[in-house]
């Protein structure tokens, strides 16, 4: 529903609402499942770039051999894996130390947990059923 010139009210009857959520609903997915697991996997560990990749990509490619399909393909793409990765620095769930060139991470336990339950929520939004883990959030909309 158009509020004003510049800005719009949109609710579960709102055409555009399923439009939107549809559109970044891989991101979302993508973003939950590198941070689930990094959260779960890395933590109170001194990481690489090159170790992210290869235990986000293994776990999810776990996860869709057991045939747990939800998992959207865009989470392997290592492009998505390093743009939440810079997210996650920004928004300092990460702490970034650059050493020889090479980029070393920590986790801030307490913000990614924070991050991780919030997306879960916001994942259970999304317009389809996206599998993370151990369970699947059905679709509200």
């Amino acid at each position: 529903k158009q509020q004003s010139s510049n800005s719009y009210r949109l609710n579960e009857q709102s055409p555009y609402a399923s439009f939107l959520l549809s559109a970044i609903s891989p991101f979302v997915n993508s973003y939950l499942n590198t941070a689930s697991i990094i959260n779960n996997e890395l933590q109170g560990k001194t990481f690489i770039d090159k170790e992210i990749f290869i235990v986000v990509q293994s776990h999810l490619e776990q996860e869709i051999l057991k045939e747990n399909y939800c998992v959207h393909p865009y989470a392997l793409c290592l492009e998505s894996i390093t743009t939440t990765l810079l997210s996650l620095c920004n928004i300092k769930c990460l702490n970034k130390d650059k050493r020889n060139s090479i980029n070393h991470y920590t986790v801030n336990a307490d913000k990614l947990q924070l991050l991780v339950n919030d997306l879960r929520i916001f994942n259970s939004k999304l317009a389809f059923e996206y599998k993370y883990f151990d369970s699947i959030i059905s679709p509200k909309m």
